[in-house]
């Protein structure tokens, strides 16, 4: 397995800023752990007071989506970068087959893991997991368009 470009121990500030375009309040990724060719990891911890939870503390559904697509931003910069081409923009186009069994909670620690399926640029198509422990919280197929170079 090859790490992300300065991940030594995970990808964060700096290093994560030009793996994930997302800034705060908006960003679903504290640390990317793992970067190869066809996979990526990464966690979020859930802060006290994430705006994106409801009043139980539970995190919103689509937060689990915005995570595995932002893990699958870190996937697509690392092989761009890899491959010698520019990191393009790229925007999520498609779920499909994905379930949620349960939320994630504030304190909790989410893992989320993306596999390429398939790439057909400037498509690629990933299957995401998101889980706390070994608990999957939330799985299915991502659907990305990333700009082709210029």
């Amino acid at each position: 397995m090859k790490p992300a470009v300065g991940a030594g121990d995970g990808a964060s500030g700096p290093v994560l800023a030009e793996l994930v375009p997302h800034r705060p309040p908006i960003l679903a990724v504290d640390r990317v752990l793992a970067v190869t060719d066809d996979f990526a990891e990464a966690e979020f911890r859930v802060p006290i007071a994430a705006a994106d939870a409801d009043a139980d503390g539970n995190l919103w559904e689509q937060t689990l989506v915005e995570g595995l697509a932002q893990t699958a931003s870190a996937l697509h910069a690392t092989s761009a970068r890899r491959a010698g081409r520019r990191i393009a923009r790229g925007m999520l186009v498609g779920i499909q087959r994905f379930e949620v069994r349960r939320r994630a909670r504030v304190g909790e620690t989410l893992h989320y893991r993306v596999e390429l399926i398939r790439e057909l640029r400037p498509l690629s198509l990933v299957r995401g997991i998101a889980s706390v422990g070994d608990e999957v919280l939330a799985q299915g197929e991502l659907k990305f368009y990333v700009e082709d170079e210029e």
